[in-house]
């Protein structure tokens, strides 16, 4: 099953590089930088394809590290050609087989968890623990279950190979069995009504009341500290 979608991807990637850059790939980009993505991050791709988000992430990421993963060699080598930077490394292959011992800041699967056999998600999810720092954060997107149905049942030529839906239960179980938890989930729009998910996730962690300071706070005490007076 590994060297069909292997040679799916290859003979996909030439299609990918014809596409550019689009909607998905700039709002993907945009959300790294909300959670904190900056020019020191370490960042793994999985599922890079030839390198359209790679391009966007190599502008941001300029003194860290980036390491660029896709199953397929030939989508590889033309992220290589197209985003060659002293700090991004590139290797194929599939990750759910990979020993890779780097921890990172981030850890990105953009439309890739649907393509991975659901069996195989638990290995992976116990991979993600290792490889994410303590205060890492994993953010998967994935076309939503519903819309994903509705393209297997009407518009099959336009699936992948190995095109599953991914109900929120499903993801979840592998989430919180291997020590991480969710830290937020969305269902949003790009080019239809709720057709795409994305989700950041994180370790599990003992939660503390930590004060967020905001304006309404900090003119509260103002009040209290007026009246003291």
């Amino acid at each position: 099953m590994a060297d069909e979608v292997e040679n799916f991807y290859d003979d996909f990637s030439e299609f990918q590089l014809n596409s550019g850059i689009h909607e998905r790939h700039y709002l993907m980009h945009e959300k790294l930088i909300e959670i904190g993505m900056n020019k020191h991050s370490s960042l793994l791709e999985i599922g890079a394809g030839v390198g359209m988000i790679t391009s966007l992430i190599r502008k941001t990421i300029t003194s860290g590290s980036v390491l660029v993963n896709d199953i397929s060699p030939k989508s590889i080598q033309l992220n290589k050609k197209l985003n060659n930077q002293s700090n991004l490394n590139f290797v194929a292959g599939d990750i759910v087989e990979m020993d890779l011992e780097t921890k990172y800041d981030f850890i990105t699967m953009f439309d890739v968890l649907e393509h991975i056999p659901i069996e195989q998600h638990g290995h992976l999810f116990s991979k993600f623990k290792t490889l994410l720092k303590p205060n890492g954060i994993l953010f998967i997107n994935i076309p939503s279950p519903e819309c994903l149905r509705y393209l297997l049942e009407n518009k099959p030529t336009e699936v992948q190979v190995i095109d599953q839906p991914l109900p929120a239960d499903v993801i979840f179980k592998n989430i919180y069995s291997n020590g991480l938890i969710l830290d937020s989930f969305k269902t949003y729009d790009i080019w239809h009504k709720n057709e795409y998910q994305m989700m950041f996730i994180k370790h599990a962690y003992n939660w503390e009341p930590i004060l967020i300071p905001t304006k309404k706070n900090t003119l509260l005490k103002k009040v209290i500290r007026n009246l003291r007076k």
